[in-house]
């Protein structure tokens, strides 16, 4: 029988759960830097929801180590590194390595 063990759930369960809250701290990082772009654009007296924000995205920002900072937990570590690093996947509108994101994340936190 293929019937994984408590102690292999168990595993499985934490995993799982450290993926989801690296999912919730990244999307936060995320929708941080969607919400400073847009005030940004409209800063500029322009219209965010007509301003192409993707070019924005990769903008160059002051120069930060890709290492993280030795008091994050292991959850904003991974978060820190899909940000400086990048992800396996990425989009147009979704780039892997967000300079921005990482920027807020260091100097914000989580």
């Amino acid at each position: 029988d293929n019937i994984p063990s408590d102690e292999q759930m168990a595993e499985k369960q934490r995993k799982t759960h450290e993926n989801l809250l690296v999912m919730w701290e990244y999307g936060k990082v995320r929708q941080l830097q969607a919400m400073v772009l847009g005030a940004i654009v409209e800063a500029l007296g322009e219209d965010p929801s007509s301003f192409s924000l993707r070019s924005c995205l990769t903008m160059d920002i002051p120069e930060l180590s890709t290492e993280p900072k030795d008091c994050l937990t292991s959850v904003e570590k991974e978060v820190w590194n899909w940000l400086t690093k990048g992800r396996r996947t990425c989009f147009s509108w979704d780039p892997a390595i967000s300079p921005l994101g990482a920027y807020l994340f260091h100097r914000l936190g989580s």
